[in-house]
């Protein structure tokens, strides 16, 4: 089956966005405009809070009069109630305050569509005076022996562990409204709800159901990250039941561990509870005591001493004897303001391997994810996917003795699966039986699969994510360059395509052809890619095109932007908010093969062997000596290795796409060529290196890139390093934002990006602005370089065309991100090298940036 083009896992933005506009389109967008109430069924949600400090209160028992069901609140005092009817009463009871008996008849009539507020009274009982002497709270002595004991507790201090790891995941769409659930659409086909028998719990529409059993070895050195799977069985909606999502599993699977002095989420850094460093930030109390044949264990309970404070809510069980964590229970309040996160709670729990050795025993990740926030988007939806997935270890062996690589079975991560054939191994490594829901998602995904409306929202969001209309053997795209505009060619079209993985074995064959509506001319492009191996990442490739490129354009973008085909620079979006025209073009003549080789994990090699024939531009007319220069050629090989470490990825059959890693990411690039310009020729070698980098100070932010590189032998000016400019209004992360195209060029250079961002810290203690989420962010570039005009032979230079002169380029930007949770706004300020215009030297630059 063709697996989809599709990153899956970064930052599961793009999952949950394909998902909302999939159900969304299909449900929303057909529905009745007017949903008629349902009749004697009323559905009431709200929170229970202390009427005299107002906190919330949890786990309040809330019960209906004469039945038996109800609900209790969770840890932020959120009930929800359904299935009601006007004659029901509600007891509302906790230990320490008043009872209240509520009609849902006279709290229908107030409420509006909005949370219910449930005030209790505390029981206050008169004492007689009783003396209480300071003296520390118990509770830290806990906290500071477990962290005192994490080196001979903590899971991760092993070298080397090798286990079975099952995973089941569910994901449905909950909170859903009046308009999805009374949709005509569904009138027949029933089946597509999955109903529970708990009357608290809402209808649900089915998303995703899996479950997954590998065997896994890690080690730390010689590096071990090796993930067989032995079986998997997955039904999802739509596309979900064709794209690879293996490398989201394993994301999910990795393990949080509050050992760790900080736990790193969605790019945010949250202090641990069970570390002397939460002692700072945590409220604890013991809640129970119990002595066991094994000596005490104590349940103790932890909150946050500042609200505004993005920290833990939850409790841990620990045992005296060795001050090991059994179990801990913890949850991300709202304050965290994790973009499309509603809920966040994590359930660990930990085995004996031996009579002293502790190990993973479960780990639950249940989530509540939302597209847009309603609070800070009006077109946000109601509706929530509900994430839940559990990771179960067992057949745990600690290897003492050091593995070599080859003992592990290979050095790649993911060994694809075998097709599912029975339950039998499914049942074997079960913790637990599956529930109701899980048990009626298969069911009911497949009545939700055949429905027309399904298809045609599945079809409109694989073009949307993927930015392509798929074909069954061509898929034609991507959709944004099909129309393009510069000043070269006026308004220009294309039809772009590519063939499927099932048209060819092992072989993908792209096109474009395009023509441009000034100069009345057409452009080509036909490449190929050929997969050598089933099992490694290496591939053979070809590329022939004829169409117009930027001077100066020698794909060093690609090391820095790896996940992107093309820079769409000449896209119409681009030439839409362009401040000046897009006319620094030549017409290049290319043929080009390369070779990709893996050589082990975290290890790629590329070869390209290139020749070219570039010809005068329109507004770039070649000269030498002032004579007009028709052409000149140019012969290239280059070798670029790129290092990476603990990285993740997700990759289709032909493509990969790169999600992150805690290390640096480094490419170095060697270049030797020759060039022809009538009877000058000459032979030239070049150097590059890129160091890109991302990590957490406290709960901010930096992300950094150096690039440096260096020229050997004379080049005309077209194959000088022309420093890449940004002549938009957007904001880009790899070019200089009040550059012009070509204004600068280097035989020798060296550059430092930096990107700050403080994630709402001073923002979220403004009390007007820290409901909207906003962030402050903060950048610089600076570029030092020299041009040896000595190096510059065979065309002569035009004028608009400098040196930095040892003096570096610097540009600086303070802005706000999360507007809207996808908007980014900067002002942007050109301190050297100012430009003669003084408001050219500032400008504001914004950029579409979705994060968490």
């Amino acid at each position: 089956m063709k697996k989809l083009n599709i990153q899956l896992s970064r930052h599961f933005t793009f999952i949950f966005t394909a998902l909302f506009l999939s159900i969304l389109f299909c449900f929303q967008g057909y529905a009745q405009k007017k949903a008629r109430k349902p009749k004697n069924r009323i559905k009431i949600n709200g929170v229970v809070k202390d009427a005299r400090t107002k906190e919330v209160i949890p786990f309040v028992n809330m019960m209906i009069k004469g039945k038996m069901t109800g609900t209790t609140t969770d840890l932020d005092g959120n009930f929800l109630l359904t299935n009601l009817s006007t004659k029901d009463t509600i007891l509302v009871s906790a230990i320490g305050y008043d009872k209240r008996e509520l009609i849902v008849k006279y709290m229908f009539g107030k409420y509006i569509g909005k949370k219910f507020i449930i005030k209790l009274t505390p029981d206050v009982t008169e004492l007689s005076e009783v003396k209480i002497l300071p003296r520390e709270n118990p509770a830290f002595r806990i906290v500071r022996n477990i962290s005192d004991n994490r080196s001979k507790n903590n899971p991760d201090r092993f070298e080397s562990a090798e286990y079975n790891t099952y995973t089941k995941m569910t994901a449905t769409l909950t909170n859903l409204s009046k308009i999805i659930r009374k949709n005509p659409l569904f009138k027949n086909h029933p089946g597509v709800f999955i109903q529970s028998k708990d009357s608290t719990k809402s209808d649900q529409l089915p998303i995703l159901f899996m479950e997954r059993i590998t065997h896994d070895v890690k080690q730390k050195n010689p590096y071990i990250d090796y993930s067989k799977e032995l079986d998997q069985k997955k039904r999802a909606i739509g596309f979900l039941e064709e794209a690879d999502i293996s490398g989201y599993a394993e994301q999910m699977t990795a393990r949080v561990n509050f050992y760790d002095r900080f736990i790193e989420l969605f790019g945010k850094s949250f202090a641990s509870p069970v570390r002397k460093r939460g002692l700072m930030y945590y409220r604890y109390l013991i809640t129970d005591s119990l002595f066991t044949d094994d000596g005490w264990e104590y349940t103790v309970s932890f909150r946050p001493k500042n609200k505004l404070e993005a920290l833990f809510t939850g409790h841990f069980k620990v045992r005296e004897d060795s001050w090991a964590l059994m179990e801990i229970e913890a949850k991300l309040p709202d304050e965290a303001q994790i973009n499309f996160v509603n809920k966040l709670q994590f359930k660990q729990k930990f085995q004996f391997i031996n009579d002293s050795t502790l190990f993973w025993k479960n780990n639950v990740i249940e989530a509540d994810f939302e597209f847009l926030d309603e609070e800070k988007n009006f077109l946000a939806p109601k509706e929530k996917v509900h994430l839940k997935q559990l990771s179960d270890y067992s057949n745990v062996k600690i290897h003492y003795n050091k593995l070599n690589p080859g003992e592990a079975g290979n050095d790649f991560k993911t060994v694809k699966a075998v097709p599912h054939k029975t339950d039998i191994s499914f049942d074997h490594f079960r913790p637990e039986e599956l529930d109701e829901v899980e048990l009626q998602v298969t069911e009911a995904l497949d009545s939700l699969n055949n429905h027309w409306a399904v298809k045609l929202g599945d079809a409109i969001t694989k073009m949307v994510v993927t930015g392509y209309v798929e074909g069954k053997y061509v898929d034609y795209g991507p959709y944004t360059d099909w129309l393009m505009k510069n000043k070269v060619e006026g308004l220009r079209i294309n039809a772009n395509v590519r063939t499927s993985e099932g048209l060819i074995k092992n072989t993908e064959l792209t096109g474009q052809v395009g023509y441009g509506f000034k100069d009345n001319d057409f452009k080509y492009t036909f490449g190929a890619k050929y997969r050598t191996s089933k099992d490694h990442w290496r591939f053979l490739t070809f590329k022939y095109r004829d169409d117009f490129s930027k001077v100066g354009d020698n794909g060093s973008i690609k090391m820095l932007r790896e996940n992107t085909e093309n820079t769409g620079e000449q896209s119409l979006l681009y030439s839409l908010i362009a401040r000046k025209d897009i006319d620094k073009l030549v017409r290049d003549q290319s043929v080009s093969v390369g070779l990709i080789h893996e050589w082990k994990e975290g290890v790629t090699s590329t070869l390209d062997l290139s020749h070219h024939k570039v010809y005068s531009g329109m507004y770039i007319p070649f000269e030498q000596n002032g004579v007009p220069v028709s052409y000149y050629k140019n012969n290239e090989v280059s070798l670029t290795t790129r290092f990476s470490w603990d990285e993740k990825l997700d990759q289709t059959y032909f493509r990969r796409y790169y999600v992150g890693s805690l290390y640096p990411i480094i490419n170095v690039k060697l270049t030797a060529g020759n060039y022809d310009i009538d009877s000058d020729k000459g032979n030239y070698y070049k150097v590059r290196a890129t160091w890109k980098h991302k990590f957490n100070i406290g709960l901010t932010k930096l992300k950094y890139v150096a690039e440096a590189g260096y020229q050997f032998g004379k080049v005309p000016f077209t194959l000088l390093e022309v420093h890449r400019a940004n002549q938009t209004y957007g904001l880009a992360r790899y070019n200089y934002n009040t550059m012009n195209d070509m204004e600068f060029a280097s035989t020798q250079f060296a550059s430092l990006f930096l990107d700050y961002n403080l994630n709402g810290l001073v923002f979220k203690h403004i009390p007007l602005i820290k409901r909207w989420d906003w962030r402050e962010s903060f950048s610089a570039k600076i570029l030092q370089g020299r041009l040896d005009k000595n190096q510059i032979v065979g065309l002569d230079m035009p004028t608009y065309m400098h040196s930095l002169d040892n003096k570096p380029f610097i540009e600086f930007g303070a802005g706000i991100s999360n507007i809207f949770q996808f908007l980014r706004i900067e002002t942007i300020y050109r301190a050297t090298h100012q430009l003669e215009v003084s408001k050219d030297n500032f400008g504001f630059r914004f950029r579409a940036e979705i994060t968490f």
